[in-house]
């Protein structure tokens, strides 16, 4: 069997873009074989959405509902379940089985992984301690796992192909004009290839072809031209078929960087509509007073300090396990503060706990 993107290796492929765009398709026809039944499914797909449903017997692929796997042992379930029913899919995983593994989209398992790791600190080498303390932490934790599962994933198929919805970039509270893709910085890091889809020529004009454009966002296909000697990029900014076969093409035949057809140029940033702004500004206005709502949570629960019997019945407790000397490190390190006064209820509760535990 011939490799997928001769003479070249994708193992992680990025595809983004908005809906009926072309993502799905494009995984599913990923390998030249798509379209035999006369070999074994060339395609893996874990969906997440249902997006490859209606594809189930014109083309050639195995696909995995998510959604119903985690159905069938939960009535209640959410993006952590969907993420733990992946991992456990892509740990066993049989290695060469299938040319291109899909997972489509990313996004229910990026807030799985996410979730996964909060309540999970000590797989990671951290506390809930540490990770209260510092957001950081749980971040670099989550993209380290993220990397290491994509790649896991990748070994085991020619290319593993991630798909991504899009939404306004913001600046601060600000909506930009730009559409970007969702997800974490973590795909682009690790993808040979990311392409950005569309069917639009312009706005409200639809393509007449049954393929995508595509601009190419990021990737690490290079040659070195021979009529220069200088590494370029294999792709154009815009590809006007950016199906695989058409990547294929522009594999065998890279493009004239001097002289770019004008469907290859970069396409311009689309301005956005009045509607899409009055959407946006209502937005805006929604995350601010869930903003002020959970701010003025946060000040009730500080203000809910402990009374005075309490806060003397909990010095006794800690007194009696540790010196004055001792505690005060505790309250600094734990809880950044510096008397029992300050602490909140569920704080004193914590610090309860955590004095049980000394000298056991």
């Amino acid at each position: 069997m011939p490799k997928l993107w001769e003479p070249y290796d994708l193992p992680v492929i990025g595809i983004a873009g908005e809906s009926d765009s072309g993502k799905t398709m494009w995984g599913l026809t990923a390998s030249p074989d798509c379209l035999d039944f006369n070999v074994p499914p060339p395609t893996l797909v874990w969906d997440t959405e249902g997006s490859s449903a209606s594809y189930v017997g014109l083309l050639n692929f195995d696909r995995i509902d998510l959604a119903k796997r985690v159905a069938r042992y939960k009535k209640k379930y959410g993006n952590l379940d969907m993420f733990i029913q992946w991992r456990e899919e892509a740990f066993s995983l049989e290695a060469g089985k299938y040319q291109v593994c899909m997972l489509d989209t990313i996004s229910e398992i990026e807030d799985g992984l996410q979730a996964y790791v909060r309540m999970h600190p000590g797989e990671f080498g951290y506390t809930s301690g540490q990770f209260a303390k510092m957001d950081s932490l749980v971040w670099t934790a989550m993209k380290a796992e993220w990397k290491r599962l994509l790649m896991d994933v990748a070994c085991k198929c020619e290319s593993l192909v991630t798909t991504m919805h899009m939404m306004y970039k913001w600046k601060g509270r600000i909506a930009t004009t730009q559409r970007v893709p969702k997800g974490k910085e973590t795909i682009r890091h690790v993808t040979s290839l990311y392409l950005v889809l569309s069917r639009a020529l312009q706005p409200g004009v639809r393509q007449l072809t049954n393929y995508p454009s595509g601009t190419y966002e990021k990737g690490r296909l290079l040659r070195i031209n021979p009529a220069t000697g200088k590494p370029e990029p294999l792709l154009p900014p815009h590809t006007p078929n950016a199906s695989p076969d058409g990547i294929r093409q522009y594999f065998l035949k890279p493009p004239d960087f001097s002289n770019l057809k004008p469907d290859e140029q970069a396409r311009p940033i689309q301005e956005l509509s009045e509607d899409d702004r009055l959407a946006i500004r209502a937005g805006i206005a929604k995350d601010e007073d869930s903003k002020a709502r959970a701010d003025l949570e946060k000040a009730e629960l500080e203000r809910e300090k402990m009374d005075e019997k309490s806060v003397n019945d909990l010095r006794d407790k800690v007194l009696a396990k540790v010196s004055l000397n001792e505690a005060k490190v505790i309250l600094k390190t734990r809880y950044a503060v510096s008397r029992l006064e300050q602490l909140t209820h569920s704080q004193a509760a914590d610090l309860g706990g955590h004095i049980g535990t000394l000298g056991n």
